[in-house]
């Protein structure tokens, strides 16, 4: 079983994933599912719909070396994330292989690459004032079909204007992943406000936190942001940084400082 559920508003954006895949016969429990993702339009949040590794990879990090070197607007990097996935031959008994939360041009959006009635993978847009998509054994869903839905939203928005803490709503959203899938999972929120800053992030195991173990990918308009934070820290340390890992920081910098300028 899987799960992966995205929800979209002008304001936030949250996933929850299940952490169970499975690898050449053997069950992981601690796989990573989500990409935080950043692009010339917006940011997003996009995570794995299915249960298996993908090209030998965790999927977080396969999805992520898709959009390696990828500047372009986010239904650009749905595209090409369809493009690869299909050019792999990659799909999910469930129907849906990805789903993403992006808040585009300031306007909330789900996007869906499922299987369609052909068997192929399609790229959908699904645009709400609250979007919501929860894709799982049962199939996906939309907010309205869910007698909790509302009530999930409605604490989404306390957290938007600072009345409550991310925290609360990961605890009542982590409840659905005992209903459908593995006791582990991953839930990350980002704040529209914040930028492409990173998003907070909450570790379940049995609906009670624990620590993080894993880091989320983090692809920041082609550049994989975990890596060139690294090597920034590298750089404060006095350490030399190859000429391949100078052109990474630098190109950072770059659009950074253009970004501030905008």
């Amino acid at each position: 079983m899987s799960l992966s559920v995205v929800l979209a508003t002008p304001h936030s954006l949250w996933t929850l994933v299940d952490r169970e895949i499975s690898a050449a016969g053997e069950t992981i429990l601690d796989a990573s599912k989500i990409v935080c993702l950043d692009a010339t339009d917006g940011i997003g949040l996009l995570s794995y719909a299915g249960n298996e590794v993908l090209g030998g990879e965790d999927p977080s990090e396969w999805a992520a070396s898709v959009f390696q070197g990828l500047d372009t607007d986010f239904e650009g990097y749905m595209r090409a994330l369809t493009a690869a996935a299909t050019k792999a031959g990659f799909s999910n008994d469930s129907g849906h292989l990805f789903v993403a939360a992006g808040v585009v041009d300031g306007t909330p959006a789900i996007y869906t690459i499922a299987s369609n009635a052909d068997g192929e993978l399609e790229l959908r847009r699904h645009a709400q004032t609250y979007a919501f998509m929860l894709a799982g054994p049962r199939g996906p869903q939309l907010a309205e079909e869910r007698t909790d839905g509302a009530e999930i939203v409605d604490w989404m928005k306390k957290v938007e204007t600072g009345e409550a803490h991310p925290r609360e709503v990961a605890d009542r959203l982590v409840k659905w992943n005992g209903e459908e899938a593995d006791a582990r999972a991953i839930i990350a929120c980002r704040m529209v406000a914040d930028g492409e800053a990173t998003p907070s992030r909450y570790y379940y195991d049995g609906g009670t936190p624990h620590a993080p173990d894993a880091k989320l990918a983090h692809m920041s308009r082609g550049t994989d942001l975990n890596e060139v934070m690294e090597l920034m820290k590298k750089q404060a340390m006095g350490v030399t940084l190859t000429m391949r890992e100078t052109a990474q920081v630098l190109t950072y910098k770059r659009r950074m400082a253009e970004s501030e300028s905008d």
